[in-house]
């Protein structure tokens, strides 16, 4: 398409013109998007090919770190519960509390509605700490528990990555 410099109009057929001009630019405009959008597409679809087998090996690597340290979790420090490497950071780590309603949120918070009507306002859920300073009669009936899980974890160091083509050279030399 021909641009030139739009002109200031004068009439009402000139006018018309223009705007007819704002269309066509409005359509070039989309027309542009939608291929960048298409390139787009194609590049993150081929991104996603490329780095799949990475991504599978790192979640085998994960499972597998994952799983020994549960394996091996009396054998981490009693206070610290975790182990410094040289390549990062591996221990047990405990989740904060949270509320389980045994016979689901609705069931638990409409008991509680009937049986304690100051307990429950406006809110539909409840924090660990309501439910600590509720009576335990009145948690069995409503069906609510505090659990507080425990979870493997792994942290790689954060310094900077190896150049990734010399370490797999690295690797296969030793």
């Amino acid at each position: 398409m021909i641009h030139r410099p739009p002109l200031a109009p004068a009439t009402w057929p000139e006018l018309d013109e223009l705007l007819g001009e704002l269309r066509l630019a409005d359509a070039e405009l989309a027309h542009e998007a939608a291929e960048f959008d298409m390139q787009l597409k194609l590049l993150q679809d081929a991104k996603a090919a490329a780095c799949e087998p990475a991504r599978k090996r790192r979640l085998q690597l994960v499972g597998l770190i994952l799983g020994f340290v549960e394996e091996h979790r009396a054998e981490l420090p009693e206070k610290k519960r975790s182990v410094e490497l040289r390549n990062g950071t591996v221990g047990i780590r405990t989740n904060p509390e949270r509320v389980v309603y045994g016979r689901g949120s609705e069931y638990s918070i409409e008991v509680l509605r009937i049986l304690k009507p100051d307990v429950i306002t406006t809110t539909e859920t409840l924090t660990a700490a309501q439910v600590k300073a509720l009576d335990p009669v009145l948690l069995r009936q409503a069906s609510i528990t505090i659990a507080q899980d425990e979870q493997a974890y792994a942290k790689p160091k954060e310094t900077p990555l190896p150049d990734y083509p010399a370490a797999v050279a690295a690797l296969r030399a030793a």
